[in-house]
């Protein structure tokens, strides 16, 4: 295929021996008859070279030093849009000419709407389909979001500030995903779980609206629970291939768990009990009617020659 200008459509990687024979050429830009050796090199060499810069608009920027290097940016395999304003990002998304790209990475850091928001996750969806997704968005307000299916997608890092997130539509699904991270989200995590049937690493950050955890999974092996200022109040995890476990958070004082995971081999809980909030319903022993010893805070590892409990219990003044 084609490139508008001529060249043919890049590949993601650069054959073998690329660059190995090209012939500098004279330069178009400079002054006198400079050897230009920069555009002397083929496009799959330049597309490498805009990959590294790891930011789209630098990549852009590039154009202002020879004609070769003009639009090369809209057939790079991955793009990287951070701390860009959300119309620039649209109108970028818009141009790129690759239909499935390795990565995609968004962090806007300016309010977006709901709709603002939904657009940028279809149209990652439907016309840019990448095997890596990263979205970084905030919203001073909440809002709801349908999340669209993936289809390549092996790995997807979503962080929405404010975000309530949906499954999507009955029969969408994310057939290939193997790692999920999730933070700062509201979302029902048992329906999201089941849309992905070889989910491997599951992170939940900071998702202070789940009251919940409930992971039931066939092939999740690693799970990463944190979440400082929450009070959650349980989790619910049937695992049988989990091999990692790692909980740190604020919990409830009526915090209940039910772990079913034959096959874990690396688990660490460091749970702080919000008993504080309402001393009457701390986990403890009332000493003398007007304070009492209460469980504060639980470690719980695993070692070489078995686990390891730490308790921190504090006196609270009831």
């Amino acid at each position: 295929m084609e490139s508008p200008s001529g060249r043919r459509r890049l590949g993601a990687q650069p054959p073998s021996g690329a660059g190995r024979n090209c012939r500098p050429r004279p330069c178009q830009g400079g002054d006198g008859g400079e050897v230009d050796r920069i555009s002397g090199l083929n496009d799959d060499l330049l597309i490498q070279v805009l990959v590294r810069l790891r930011c789209a608009g630098a990549a852009v920027r590039t154009g202002v030093l020879s004609r070769r290097w003009r639009g090369l940016w809209r057939y790079l395999p991955e793009h990287y849009f951070r701390g860009i304003a959300y119309d620039a990002v649209k109108a970028a998304l818009a141009q790129i000419a690759l239909p499935k790209l390795f990565l995609l990475d968004i962090d806007i850091p300016s309010s977006l709407s709901a709709e603002a928001a939904a657009s940028l996750l279809r149209t990652a969806a439907r016309y840019l389909d990448p095997v890596e997704l990263s979205i970084k968005l905030y919203s001073a307000n909440p809002i709801g979001i349908q999340m669209p299916s993936f289809a390549r997608a092996r790995s997807i890092r979503l962080n929405v500030n404010q975000l309530h997130q949906t499954p999507p539509a009955r029969g969408g699904e994310f057939p290939v995903l193997e790692r999920l991270s999730i933070t700062n989200c509201r979302f029902d995590a048992g329906a999201l779980i089941s849309r992905c049937p070889r989910l491997r690493v599951l992170e939940l950050i900071c998702c202070r609206a789940l009251d919940t955890i409930t992971v039931h999974s066939a092939t999740v092996e690693e799970l990463l629970v944190t979440g400082e200022g929450r009070r959650l109040r349980g989790v619910d995890i049937v695992a049988p291939l989990l091999k990692k476990f790692t909980l740190h958070s604020d919990v409830s004082v009526d915090f209940s768990m039910s772990l079913l995971a034959t096959t874990v081999e690396n688990l660490s809980w460091n749970c702080r009990f919000a008993c504080w909030l309402d001393p009457h319903k701390a986990v403890g022993i009332d000493a003398s009617g007007t304070w009492r010893w209460s469980l504060i805070h639980l470690k719980l590892g695993r070692e070489e020659r078995g686990f390891l409990l730490g308790l921190d219990i504090a006196r609270l003044w009831c």
